[in-house]
């Protein structure tokens, strides 16, 4: 699968320094959740201010992605496996653990690549990834992001039988 990405991307991720950057935004999504959680990989700007806190990230299209440190490793490249990558989120508020532990199956992950300079123009996404093999202590989440095997289902999904296809017998 190709993409083309921007010519500010491109800049961007090749230049020894630039002023301009990409960044991760991550969209984790699952039916049991009153909303999506939105996180982002940059501290773009402050979002929340109250009293209390104050809540840097990154808002695209409307969407405010919180800032949480978190790193992602490459997949393996291997032609005998599905390729897999690691997140390890870290844990800095103390509520997505319990958030995560209430989860009873893998959530939906959509990693998103936006630019620091237009935020609402997504340069590249990556969608229908699951989160499995979830670990979690009092600092950080760790796990697996995957996608759904395709040549392990059998094909065609259905059998040719008299009850379903009577016409052929």
């Amino acid at each position: 699968m190709s993409r083309t990405l921007s010519s500010s991307m491109l800049r961007a991720i090749y230049a020894e320094e630039t002023g301009d950057y990409p960044i991760l935004l991550i969209t984790i999504m699952h039916p049991s959740l009153a909303a999506p959680l939105r996180i982002s990989s940059d501290p773009t700007q402050r979002t929340v201010v109250t009293d209390e806190e104050v809540v840097y990230g990154t808002v695209s299209r409307a969407e405010t992605f919180v800032f949480v440190p978190f790193s992602i490793s490459l997949p393996n490249d291997s032609a005998e496996e599905t390729p897999q990558t690691s997140i390890t989120i870290d844990n800095v508020g103390r509520e997505m653990v319990p958030t995560i532990r209430a989860l009873t199956s893998a959530p939906e992950i959509t990693l998103e690549m936006v630019m620091a300079s237009t935020p609402d123009v997504v340069e590249a996404v990556f969608p229908g990834f699951a989160l499995s093999s979830v670990t979690y202590d009092a600092m950080s989440i760790s796990g697996t992001l995957s996608v759904t095997e395709f040549t392990t289902e059998p094909c065609p999904a259905g059998t040719f039988n008299p009850a379903e296809f009577p016409g052929m017998f």
